[in-house]
């Protein structure tokens, strides 16, 4: 698959198309050596995304930002200062993408 074809980061088809990687790694026989529980991992994380795929196009949830801290003097750091404005729903829509 190519970059153009990919669905939207954080969309149903993206957590879709995880889902599916997940179910095909949980169906493939295991090479000597692999342990068959993390075969059972993949199986759950294909139904877990496969889930969160069927809840976001479900809903069309949209997670409000969490609210304003209150003022007690709480510097951000350059490394949490992109929590400050951004949306509490950034991550869950964008698990793959890193800060930035």
């Amino acid at each position: 698959m190519s970059a153009s074809d990919r669905p939207e980061p954080g969309s149903p088809a993206d957590w879709l198309r995880y889902a599916h990687s997940d179910l095909v790694l949980a169906e493939t026989p295991p090479p000597t050596g692999v342990l068959l529980e993390l075969l059972c991992y993949h199986a759950q994380q294909a139904a877990e995304k496969a889930l969160k795929a069927a809840l976001l196009h479900l809903t069309h949830a949209q997670l409000a930002p969490p609210p304003a801290a209150p003022r007690t003097g709480v510097r951000f750091t350059p490394a949490t200062a992109q929590y400050r404005s951004g949306s509490a729903a950034d991550h869950l829509c964008h698990p793959f993408a890193l800060p930035g």
